[in-house]
């Protein structure tokens, strides 16, 4: 789970912490699946999540997701 205090939003934390997660889905080479909320889906967006379709049962302001890992050089 990703939040950020509103007090203390719009300052980089959820981004800084987005992106060590993603470098070490990148480095184990692993996908990284995740069950955003609508006001979320901006930012996972930023970091190459793409929507997940297909899915049954999914609540109502739930957006699946997910991030394949990149190659590293």
């Amino acid at each position: 789970m990703l939040a950020t205090n509103p007090d203390h939003q719009r300052r980089g934390a959820a981004s800084l912490l987005m992106q060590w997660g993603c470098d070490e889905a990148d480095h184990n080479g692993v996908a990284i699946y995740i069950a955003s909320s609508d006001q979320g889906v901006g930012l996972y967006r930023k970091f190459g999540f793409e929507l997940l379709e297909g899915l049954d049962d999914t609540p109502e302001g739930v957006t699946p997701m997910v991030r394949e890992p990149e190659r590293l050089n």
